[in-house]
């Protein structure tokens, strides 16, 4: 794998100069600049299509090349070994459709939770075949992220921001509802075998995540 990713880098770095000039590297191995915890990848948003709806054959070829740390006879890596997976716990955009404002079907996300208070397991599917298998072939760092609270604590409604004000979108009195759905999430597939070392309750907090409804491309929510 560290081959793999040094010849990466080294075309990356002629395509960068130019063909025809040479490029002189020294790599002292003894000299630790950083050290990364992790090579990963997130499921957000091809996972759940794929997962679903792609023939077994194709989408176990497509984890085998996400997740596989082996090598075959001739010493050629099997996959990239991605040693992270970001999975994405829904907001319930999916289920209000073009209600939900978000123009792109693909970034509408199921959620577990439904507005009565249930719970429906059958949700995510294919987010969920892509991290079992990232589980399955020992990816060590499994990570729950959510974009956006369940549409039903949002203060409109959505899994989005209509306005431009950087303020949360999550309602005053929704935090605690907002953490215990999190953790009963977490929780529910830990109890079924698949553990999650991280939960991340925000994503990218820094953008604003608005648009004019219809015209927003994913479920986001600022947390200023």
């Amino acid at each position: 794998m560290v081959k793999l990713l040094l010849l990466i880098f080294l075309f990356c770095a002629f395509i960068e100069t130019g063909f025809g000039q040479s490029v002189i590297f020294k790599i002292d191995v003894k000299n630790t600049a950083q050290t990364i915890d992790n090579f990963g990848a997130s499921g957000a948003w091809f996972s759940e299509g794929i997962g679903k709806y792609w023939p077994a054959e194709k989408k176990e070829r497509m984890a085998e090349l996400l997740f596989s740390q082996a090598f075959d006879a001739a010493g050629n890596p099997l996959g990239i070994g991605l040693s992270a997976w970001r999975f994405n716990i829904g907001g319930g955009t999916a289920e209000q459709g073009d209600s939900s404002g978000i123009s792109n079907p693909v970034k509408r996300v199921e959620s577990f939770l439904s507005p009565n208070g249930t719970y429906n397991w059958q949700k995510q599917q294919g987010y969920l075949w892509f991290v079992k298998k990232a589980a399955a072939y020992g990816v060590k760092n499994l990570i729950a992220f959510s974009n956006t609270p369940p549409v039903q604590f949002t203060k409109n409604g959505l899994g989005f921001k209509t306005e431009k004000n950087y303020e949360a979108n999550l309602k005053e009195d929704k935090y605690v509802a907002y953490a215990d759905f999190l953790a009963t999430v977490v929780q529910h597939f830990d109890l079924e075998g698949l553990h999650f070392n991280y939960i991340s309750p925000v994503n990218e907090p820094q953008w604003d995540w608005s648009n004019q409804f219809g015209k927003m491309n994913q479920e986001g929510s600022p947390w200023h």
